[in-house]
């Protein structure tokens, strides 16, 4: 079936390295052990991951973190080769292209500032001073992502590929008409896709566009 969405995670994807916005900003600010408490929440499904993501970031307000303090704490990855071409040609052919990450839209938007060639931005934002999670930032959550934006384009999951590269990316590859594990530093996460590709992004496009 042919392929008309492709949503691809940030951190390590889209990016050469992981920005580690979160763990600096916990590490910083000596919150690592508060940090810890709410995340085994949720990994022990008491909590999905909105209540997660909203409950460590009034954490960071409680404790004096605007968002100044965060763009300071922005580790400016590279972008990873090929991978803005990728962005244009799937664009040129008519796809649809989405965000799907549980990092934060401050961090994007500084290493993509150009960011019209996407669709979707599925990602924790700050706007105005004010926190708004993403419902679908990890694991089984990234995944109901991708079948939130098929159900919004009218698509099937068969017609919609992800491409990421790591353990919180599965459950989005195994629901994927077609997966991309990219650059991957999960050997779980190769043996689900359908396709494993290292290097140039650019070396993903036949197996998105072939007829």
């Amino acid at each position: 079936m042919t392929i008309k969405l492709v949503a691809f995670d940030l951190d390590g994807t889209l990016t050469v390295d992981s920005l580690d916005v979160w763990k600096k900003l916990t590490a910083k600010y000596g919150l690592t052990q508060e940090v810890n408490e709410i995340a085994k929440k949720f990994f022990n499904n008491e909590c999905d991951y909105e209540t997660w993501a909203n409950e460590e970031m009034d954490l960071f307000i409680k404790n004096g973190i605007t968002k100044e303090k965060i763009e300071q704490e922005i580790k400016l990855s590279k972008i990873t080769p090929g991978a803005i071409e990728t962005l244009e040609e799937l664009r040129k052919n008519g796809m649809k292209i989405a965000l799907l990450s549980g990092g934060i839209d401050l961090a994007f938007r500084k290493i993509f500032p150009s960011h019209e060639l996407f669709h979707d931005l599925l990602i924790n934002k700050i706007a105005d001073g004010t926190w708004i999670a993403t419902k679908y930032g990890h694991g089984k959550y990234k995944a109901e992502g991708l079948c939130y934006l098929a159900k919004k384009y009218g698509l099937t999951l068969k017609e919609c590929a992800f491409v990421g590269n790591d353990i919180n990316d599965i459950e989005t590859a195994k629901v994927a008409g077609l997966s991309i594990a990219f650059n991957p530093v999960c050997d779980e996460l190769k043996c689900v896709s359908h396709r494993t590709i290292t290097g140039d992004m650019t070396q993903i496009l036949p197996y998105i566009l072939k007829p």
